[in-house]
């Protein structure tokens, strides 16, 4: 009786979240985004409800793999929190040694995306990809982090073979990574 509680907060969570930022773009979701919340609820209880805490974690980044997919934009905040969050996890299920691969990635990350815009003179990834690697890392092993990684590069260049990604020129990466590290987990 307990689980049906936690899917429908968790449930109720992903939706308030998802028609927040509908609201801040000016969109309004269909009744399709709900079903689909709802779904994907029960799924994500199912394959994490062992850990209360990862199911949360999956839960958003669902949400955020749902706005990179539709808009190809990330709420900043709600990256840095499913970060934060992930980092607490993480610290809490293996300790203080956990913590500097993910915050190394993040690091390095940041630094090469500097690197590569200075010389190449655009935009390459966006900091929300780089945060919600780093993120990721947190979560995975540094094995599965770069099985995980290496899926998610070839998702993203699959995703151009779609007309709506074509045009835009640009590919949603966080999408690629949440269905890469749900294959490895």
């Amino acid at each position: 009786m307990m689980y049906i509680l936690y899917i429908g907060v968790s449930f109720i969570m992903v939706s308030l979240a998802t028609k927040y930022y509908h609201s801040l773009l000016d969109s309004k979701p269909s009744l399709f985004t709900y079903v689909l919340n709802a779904l994907v609820c029960i799924v994500f209880f199912d394959l994490f409800g062992h850990s209360l805490a990862l199911y949360a974690l999956f839960c958003l980044f669902y949400v955020l793999f749902v706005f990179d997919y539709k808009f190809l934009l990330v709420p900043s905040v709600l990256t840095y929190t499913v970060f934060i969050l992930a980092l607490s996890y993480s610290y809490i299920e293996s300790g203080l040694s956990t913590l500097y691969l993910p915050l190394a990635i993040l690091a390095a990350g940041l630094l090469l995306k500097v690197l590569f815009e200075q010389v190449l003179q655009r935009k390459l990834l966006g900091s929300a990809d780089i945060v919600v690697m780093a993120s990721l890392m947190s979560l995975l092993s540094l094995q599965s982090f770069f099985y995980a990684l290496i899926i998610a590069s070839l998702l993203g260049l699959a995703s151009f073979l779609l007309p709506c990604f074509r045009a835009k020129k640009k590919a949603p990466f966080i999408s690629a990574l949440f269905v890469s590290t749900l294959m490895v987990f």
